[in-house]
């Protein structure tokens, strides 16, 4: 497949937030970027449940029909086993702060999860195609459940598994992180480093976080980079890139 390709992605949108989307995705169509990735949570920590929120809903069913795309993005966004592991308690806890949902799953538990999670989005007529782990952390075992779905992808911090062909695309994300004062500086320092070497990939993508969203300098910065980027890539949605590499199969 020829062509470079950029994917913007909006994480952890769930029904207690979902309202401070709108300017973003209003400044992005401003600058010709139509359509986004939109990673929704069905029931955020256990609080914000999209089925008891009918707004959200309509908000959600809104954004589709303008050519959004709607992601399963975990179900909980919470990691509920935290006793697995010096090391893979510290990633989970100082990488996501104990929000890697699918890191340390089992097989039976991520597939209830996941097909809880279609059905959900199925029975309020939202489609969807894909599934991103909290994160981006995903063990075996969710990988396993996803590939006995009709889902056609997952995503990797470091690219995007075709889950029907096993295709792995390479594809480095540019992301912030808000957490504190040291952490915001670094992303300002990554976005230039970021901008240099994803010139090497085809595909590269865009994560914006509701924290980016709250902090004028890092939401500024993150559209700044997207118009840069795109400038010299053509801007789909997940689902529109498995598309075009299952076409050319």
């Amino acid at each position: 497949m020829s062509g470079k390709f950029l994917v913007v992605t909006l994480h952890d949108v769930h029904a207690g937030n979902y309202h401070i989307f709108n300017e973003f995705i209003d400044m992005l169509k401003k600058n010709n970027v139509f359509s986004t990735s939109l990673l929704v949570v069905p029931c955020m920590h256990k609080k914000h449940d999209l089925v008891s929120n009918l707004k959200f809903v309509r908000w959600l069913q809104e954004k589709q029909s303008q050519g959004h795309e709607i992601v399963l993005h975990g179900y909980y966004h919470y990691e509920e086993n935290k006793k697995d592991g010096m090391i893979k308690n510290l990633i989970s806890s100082i990488y996501t702060a104990h929000e890697g949902e699918f890191y340390r799953i089992s097989y039976e538990c991520a597939k209830g999860r996941i097909r809880k999670g279609l059905e959900l989005f199925h029975s309020k007529d939202l489609k969807t195609y894909g599934f991103v782990a909290p994160a981006w952390l995903l063990n075996d075992n969710t990988v396993k459940a996803l590939k006995n779905t009709d889902l056609a992808y997952t995503t990797k911090l470091t690219g995007i598994l075709l889950l029907k062909s096993d295709i792995f695309l390479k594809a480095p994300v540019l992301s912030f992180s808000s957490r504190n004062l040291l952490r915001k500086l670094f992303s300002l320092i990554w976005a230039r480093f970021f901008r240099i070497f994803s010139g090497f990939f085809s595909v590269i993508r865009v994560a914006i976080h509701p924290g980016d969203l709250e902090t004028l300098i890092l939401k500024e910065q993150l559209l700044s980079e997207i118009i840069i980027l795109k400038k010299s890539r053509n801007c789909m949605t997940y689902k529109e890139l498995s598309d075009l590499y299952a076409e050319s199969d």
